[in-house]
């Protein structure tokens, strides 16, 4: 049965769902009976979030999909069958049930069988709200650990993997000698946001306010802020893009400045210590990644982009990413 749904669902939709193409991330939707105002954004907003309307059609398209997460959303009348048959692919991120009537389908999560199964909602409010959390998660989380191994040469070239991060460390260290503190370095910056986030309303509101209102004191502000930049900015470090990096040089140097700035302020008070600084981080990596950290343990470890960390272990595992 299909359901109405309001015209500010239908516009919170188009913000939550419109993201890029390169995002690394497809969002499918297996409904037979979805409303036909969410079908229609949803197909409209991006070729990354597809919409099911048979569990063939479903299948297949998982299938098809190469390296990305999935976040998947199915009706509940499905849900069974899909938890039995998909929940151990290992493309899916996370599943969320659909549904009329919570109480139906409660016994899934209260079994705790199914890992990657996150909720079940009646609402739309409720679902966009959680479906938004995950996005945020996912996308944050993207950067993986770059393993130089100086001794298993069959999982990389030595010759070639050190060349490649001699040279991406040079080319880093000369965008932050690079003269960027002009009106032209950002309206450069601002074109090209513009430009990659033109179909997602709210990034452009945010463009908008960075351009208006952004100091050079606010980086650390602007990239821990759910917003156009962390994303833009994580993305670029992880795929290496030097164009993309070289457009982000205006940020890309005011955000090195300022946790410069805050790391001189606070190492006196460590180094009189003489304490090592423990931080952590939460994140869930697939076994083979986490097996290849454990088996480069005294080797160089490199990281594509900046670490949020916390002081607290406990907090660092709240943020980690179902997968």
């Amino acid at each position: 049965m299909k359901r109405s749904i309001k015209q500010e669902e239908i516009n919170e939709s188009k913000d939550i769902f419109t993201f890029n193409t390169d995002e690394d991330l497809t969002i499918v939707w297996f409904d037979d009976s979805i409303d036909d105002g969410i079908r229609i954004t949803l197909e409209q907003a991006h070729d990354h979030v597809k919409i099911c309307h048979s569990f063939d059609e479903m299948t297949s398209t998982i299938d098809n999909i190469r390296n990305e997460k999935i976040i998947l959303i199915t009706a509940g009348r499905y849900s069974r069958e899909v938890l039995f048959r998909i929940h151990d692919n290992e493309k899916i991120d996370t599943i969320y049930i659909f549904c009329l009537n919570v109480s139906l389908y409660q016994d899934l999560i209260d079994e705790k069988k199914y890992s990657r199964l996150i909720g079940i909602y009646a609402e739309y409010e409720s679902l966009f709200t959680i479906v938004k959390q995950q996005i945020h998660l996912i996308l944050k989380h993207l950067s993986i650990f770059n393993l130089f191994n100086h001794n298993d040469k069959p999982i990389r070239d030595l010759e070639h993997e050190s060349n490649n991060y001699l040279w991406y460390q040079l080319f880093r260290d000369t965008l932050m000698t690079m003269h960027t503190e002009t009106e032209q370095c950002k309206q450069q910056l601002i074109d090209y946001c513009r430009s990659y986030y033109r179909s997602n309303k709210k990034f452009l509101e945010d463009i908008n306010t960075f351009e208006q209102t952004y100091k050079s004191s606010d980086a650390i502000y602007w990239y821990t802020k759910d917003s156009f930049l962390y994303r833009f900015v994580n993305k670029a470090l992880r795929t290496e893009d030097i164009e993309a990096l070289f457009r982000l040089r205006y940020f890309l140097k005011d955000l090195c400045k300022n946790l410069k700035l805050l790391f001189d302020d606070n190492f006196q008070t460590y180094q009189e210590s003489l304490e090592a600084i423990l931080v952590y981080r939460g994140l869930t990596l697939p076994i083979k990644v986490i097996d290849q950290i454990k088996q480069s343990v005294g080797r160089h470890v490199s990281t594509n982009g900046f670490l949020s960390t916390t002081f607290k272990r406990d907090v660092a595992e709240m943020f980690q990413v179902h997968t």
